[in-house]
């Protein structure tokens, strides 16, 4: 592979003492924390560099985990074990494949444009050895909070109302 600094989305991340005051700053206002736990859905709040720095009970659950701090800093095709997560040469977002994802692609857009996106994505994750695919509907909606560019990132799973299953699984 050329060594590229990325194929579709900025490759930087915020270092260690960066991430953790963002997290703070999240996780300490009272109407961000009292909205991350009553929206029923699947949500988390994201900084300019597409890293997790909160998530509701909701997000949680669709990647499988109970303590949130197992995802936080990491990018949502990370947390939720897309298979052209690692492909990249700086995880999520900065691979071939994540040209054309439609999470990745509403992200980028709305930080971009300081919009609110909102895409369809088809996401192809790993979970216990096995392939799922997901069919999410993504809205990305960027806001200020003390001077930080930060996204609230909404997923709905739209399998069902395009008469699908939940998840296809099948054999790696």
């Amino acid at each position: 592979m050329t060594n590229v600094e990325t194929y579709f989305a900025k490759p930087d991340r915020a270092d260690g003492s960066e991430l953790y005051s963002e997290m703070k700053s999240v996780n300490q206002d009272s109407i961000a924390t009292g909205l991350l736990h009553s929206v029923d859905g699947i949500l988390a709040v994201l900084n300019e560099e597409r890293q997790i720095v909160a998530l509701n009970s909701g997000f949680e659950a669709m990647i499988g985990i109970d303590d949130p701090y197992e995802a936080l800093g990491l990018r949502p095709g990370e947390a939720l074990q897309c298979i052209h997560a690692g492909e990249g040469p700086h995880g999520c977002g900065t691979s071939e494949n994540c040209a054309h994802c439609g999470a990745t692609s509403a992200i980028v857009t709305s930080l971009e444009t300081e919009e609110p996106v909102e895409q369809h994505c088809t996401l192809d994750v790993v979970k216990d050895g096995r392939e799922m695919e997901y069919a999410i509907n993504v809205r990305s909606h960027p806001v200020r909070a003390d001077g930080r560019r930060l996204v609230v990132l909404t997923l709905h799973d739209v399998a069902i109302e395009h008469g699908t299953t939940v998840a296809r699984m099948c054999d790696l």
